[in-house]
């Protein structure tokens, strides 16, 4: 199955597995279908399989019948579906009346398969509308996989978006449908989060460099001979200690002073360049 498709998971009732299947086949044209065809051997493990299933999908086709609108277990998956922030298809397969069909389905558009002979023209009305803003949605699958991750696991920083990746997801945000706000809030609260601690980086890496470049110039005043600098590497190095300085000229022990303030990794960058001139 090639892994740029689409994921449609079907929800429906044992009663119409049958259809299930017609419908799994002619949806794997365009599709890679999930579809849960184990027996529930106990409510946990059924629940955990069956939010696996929503998690990882792009969409969810609800196949409507008298049985399907009867189960706790199709209304659950329809709830989770809702709640994971997934479009929802509802498509008919067995006639139930208007006042049956749970509202949270009622209210979407319903393609018909009830009628015979239908399904050969209303498979391609349906593949037509799960295409719809499919990019937007597959990259919501994946953001939301990750935003999930990050809120289980007490949200560390190390596993926030960086770089161009960031600004990529930051640019799909913008481009939600509307009504979607409540849908996307986990993710754009992962988004918004490393884009501060983003913000923050830079800041501190300018700093850095700043710092560093005002440690370069007052190297650079306090090397006054090549002797100096020969000593400031062995300070580096650890060839001299702190105690040792008092026995010095004042110039030779201004910079060994300075020498042994300085961080590793600022005493690393200094010393990755060429012995400055005295000019």
């Amino acid at each position: 199955m090639p892994a740029d498709k689409a994921k449609v998971f079907i929800s429906y009732s044992r009663h119409d597995e049958g259809f299930a299947q017609e419908l799994r086949a002619g949806l794997q044209i365009a599709f890679e279908v999930l579809i849960d065809t184990q027996e529930i051997v106990s409510g946990e493990k059924w629940a955990a399989r069956i939010n696996s299933l929503v998690a990882s999908c792009d969409s969810v086709v609800f196949v409507i019948s008298p049985d399907a609108v009867k189960s706790p277990e199709c209304r659950a998956e329809v709830q989770q579906a809702k709640s994971a922030g997934k479009r929802i298809f509802p498509v008919m397969h067995r006639t139930v009346s208007p006042s049956e069909i749970p509202p949270e389905l009622g209210e979407l558009q319903i393609t018909f398969f009830d009628k015979a002979h239908s399904f050969g023209h209303a498979l391609p009305i349906l593949i037509s509308a799960l295409n719809t803003d499919i990019d937007w949605h597959r990259e919501h699958t994946r953001l939301s996989g990750l935003a999930s991750r990050w809120e289980t696991r007490n949200r560390p920083e190390e596993l926030l978006l960086r770089g161009s990746e960031l600004a990529d997801a930051l640019n799909w945000l913008e481009k939600a449908p509307q009504g979607m706000e409540a849908t996307v809030a986990l993710v754009k609260a992962y988004l918004d989060t490393a884009r501060m601690h983003g913000e923050s980086r830079k800041t501190i890496d300018e700093n850095y460099q700043r710092n560093l470049e005002l440690a370069k110039e007052k190297v650079a005043q306090e090397v006054i001979s090549p002797y100096g600098l020969f000593l400031m590497g062995w300070a580096v190095a650890g060839f001299f200690s702190p105690f040792m300085i008092g026995f010095l000229s004042e110039p030779t022990e201004r910079l060994l002073q300075f020498t042994f303030s300085l961080d590793p990794k600022t005493k690393r960058e200094i010393f990755r360049f060429p012995a400055i001139s005295r000019g």
